[in-house]
């Protein structure tokens, strides 16, 4: 008989009980014969935790008086699952669908080489079964950025050995993996915590794989109103930068990094005050302060950009964009034709 590895799934719920419900109906339609399913509930206001409890018996549910974010609740299940010797934890977004076969392919695939440390299936938009959201990702070092890899969903492909990142909608980790490099940073609270991770694990020597077979399917529809949301904005922009700084290497290329980093900032702190996101322009360059002063965690409320430094960057921020990215010609050109324009728009 064969020997099946144990897998814990790991799903986190902060007031989103029908998202969760949906995906947990779908984890326990799995072909998969030895897994168990631990959510933990990030101290939901709308009775998550006892409903989850009465439509799914079976499932492991861990309560949290307070949101511990998507790091810190699932730290807290994977500690729980390994204690009940989970050889496998999945980490699933409590608003993604699987097929049943689809953990029973990632462990087989998972299986086959032991340098293999995560595995993430392809993840395809919710309701659009040819349409996919997440093929894989690598980082352009010079570049400062992110290259999506081509969206290939046949599903003969054979897995792709990544050079760098999978996300965390539905990651496959090896115990072993999280024996050799720990946890996920509970610095980073939620949003590009597994970007960090991926990394770590690829300087332990392990290998990142999308296996194009095994699909998901996540409900990303609500993405480009929650990147304008002002918590999702603080943390993502901090984030990156707690990322980009980690893991590269040398004085002059971080210094680099900083000054690409404050101009993109500078610019999307700009965009969004044009777009009537106040609250949202605030919550980027209060990001930014708690990048610059390393205080990670969830949001802390007194943490925030000196009222009148983000006057001055909010004044004509072309020319900060201008200055950071060292174009002091165009800047400086620019700058006389806007003002000039301006005095003549009031003179008229």
């Amino acid at each position: 008989m064969r020997n099946y590895p144990k897998v814990s799934i790991l799903v986190v719920n902060w007031n989103r009980l029908g998202d969760t419900l949906e995906c947990l109906d779908s984890l326990f339609k799995s072909d998969y014969p030895n897994y168990e399913v631990i959510v933990v509930d990030n101290g939901s206001t709308d009775r998550s935790a006892p409903s989850i409890r009465v439509r799914f018996p079976q499932a492991i549910i861990l309560e949290n008086e307070k949101n511990l974010g998507f790091t810190g609740g699932n730290n807290q299940a994977i500690r729980h699952a390994l204690h009940r010797n989970a050889d496998y934890v999945w980490l699933l977004n409590n608003d993604a669908i699987t097929e049943p076969d689809t953990l029973l392919k990632l462990v087989n695939a998972s299986e086959e080489r032991a340098e293999i440390g995560l595995m993430s299936p392809m993840v395809y938009f919710y309701g659009k079964s040819d349409e996919v959201q997440f093929g894989g990702i690598r980082l352009d070092l010079d570049g400062f950025s992110y290259r999506e890899l081509p969206h290939r969903s046949d599903p003969d492909d054979e897995a792709r050995k990544m050079d760098n990142l999978l996300v965390g909608a539905a990651l496959l980790i090896k115990k072993r993996v999280v024996e050799d490099i720990g946890y996920l940073d509970e610095n980073y609270f939620a949003y590009v915590e597994d970007f960090e991770y991926c990394m770590r694990a690829k300087r332990s020597g392990y290998e990142s794989v999308v296996l194009p077979s095994a699909r998901v399917y996540h409900k990303d529809s609500e993405w480009k109103v929650k990147k304008r949301k002002p918590m999702v904005v603080f943390l993502c922009s901090r984030n990156t930068y707690f990322f980009w700084m980690g893991i590269l290497d040398g004085r002059w290329r971080k210094y680099r990094y900083s000054l690409h980093y404050l101009a993109d900032r500078i610019s999307f702190f700009s965009n969004l005050r044009n777009e009537g996101h106040i609250e949202a322009a605030d919550a980027c360059m209060d990001g930014v302060w708690a990048a610059l002063r390393g205080i990670g965690g969830p949001r802390d409320p007194n943490v925030k950009m000196p009222g009148l430094l983000k006057e001055i960057l909010s004044f004509h921020p072309y020319f900060w964009v201008g200055l950071l990215k060292g174009n002091m010609k165009a800047t400086l050109v620019t700058s006389i034709h806007r003002l000039w324009n301006s005095k003549t728009e009031k003179a008229g």
